[in-house]
Order: structure tokens, then C-alpha cells, then sequence
């Protein structure tokens, strides 16, 4: 889900936002705190790993099921 600030800096990258719209988020981006901005990638991350073990443990039951079913 995306939060107020990625959706309005992706309306302002496809030129649907005014020059004084984009100075304002210009500037709010910047007011973000290192901590901030150091939060949202580590969750990013976590939720980008959290899917790939999840993708992986999936596909590894369904090896292991494919060769029971060929081994009985």
C-alpha cells in the first residue's frame, strides 16, 4: 500500500501536479527524518524477503509432494 507521499510524487512524475504542488512535496520529503526514511526501506525489505521465503517454502512442499507422489 502506498502512502500519501509515494502516490502524490508519482502523480507529480507523470506532470499531473502544479509547479507549487511539487515544490510542497518537494519539501516534505525532505523534512523526513533519517529514522523515517531508514523504517520504510527496512520494511520494504523485510516485506520483499518475507515473500521470497514464502514463494520459496511453497515451491519446496510442492517438490516434495511431486516426488512422493513419483516415488509411491
Amino acid at each position: 500500500m502506498k502512502t500519501t507521499t509515494e502516490i502524490r510524487l508519482f502523480e507529480l512524475l507523470r506532470g499531473k501536479f502544479s509547479e507549487d504542488d511539487s515544490k510542497e512535496l518537494v519539501s516534505e520529503i525532505k523534512s523526513m527524518t533519517q529514522d523515517d526514511l531508514a523504517e520504510r526501506i527496512e520494511a520494504k525489505i523485510i516485506s520483499a524477503l518475507t515473500w521470497r521465503l514464502l514463494f520459496f517454502f511453497i515451491a519446496q512442499v510442492g517438490f516434495t509432494i511431486t516426488l512422493i507422489k513419483l516415488m509411491g
